[in-house]
């Protein structure tokens, strides 16, 4: 079941300052057919430039995504994250890899962050806003070890490895993530 459709503004914790020059960013969680086309296609743009994911399967799984978080500073996509409902056949190559059952499971991906709207806390911000709306479903990531923003990220959203594998495609290590329970925000401020 999708969530129900929400737009927050973003207002920042003390810690993690998200708007800086941007006074009219904000946040939004959405089920992607209630994004407007422009900016659904601006998000695909965003993370294809972000080079992490090969363009392939991204329009793909973004317009099938359960939820996807993306933040806005006027008409500018400046961030975003998506909760994937991930093919069967995926989930059962990494079931093949590494052992693990992740039926059932969202997998939360294509994090990207416009360079210009990064080292703000952002994307640590768009994560936890789609971990508190996935009405309890749970949820895996899967990230290259040697990704120290997309790492710094997950371990600020309260997940822990649990799970690696070799990738021949890629070359490199890919840890799998669970989601556990949120940590509070620095300082106990959370706004969210």
């Amino acid at each position: 079941m999708r969530s129900s459709a929400q737009t927050q503004r973003a207002p920042a914790p003390a810690s993690e300052p998200v708007l800086g020059p941007a006074p009219d960013l904000s946040l939004h969680f959405l089920p992607p057919e209630q994004i407007p086309a422009a900016t659904l296609e601006a998000i695909e743009a965003l993370i294809i430039a972000g080079g992490a994911v090969g363009p392939q399967w991204v329009g793909h799984h973004l317009r099938r995504a359960h939820l996807v978080s993306f933040a806005l500073d006027g008409q500018t996509v400046a961030g975003s994250v998506t909760l994937k409902t991930p093919r069967p056949e995926y989930i059962d190559r990494l079931r093949l890899r590494c052992g693990l059952d992740l039926r059932g499971h969202l997998e939360r991906g294509y994090t990207s962050v416009a360079p210009d709207y990064r080292g703000r806390g952002l994307a640590t911000r768009l994560v936890r806003g789609l971990v508190e709306r996935a009405g309890g479903l749970p949820i895996y990531t899967v990230i290259a070890l040697d990704n120290p923003r997309a790492l710094g990220v997950t371990s600020r959203a309260g997940t822990h490895m649990v799970a690696s594998f070799h990738s021949e495609i890629r070359h490199k290590t890919i840890g799998i993530w669970l989601q556990g329970p949120l940590p509070p925000w620095p300082g106990g401020n959370e706004t969210s």
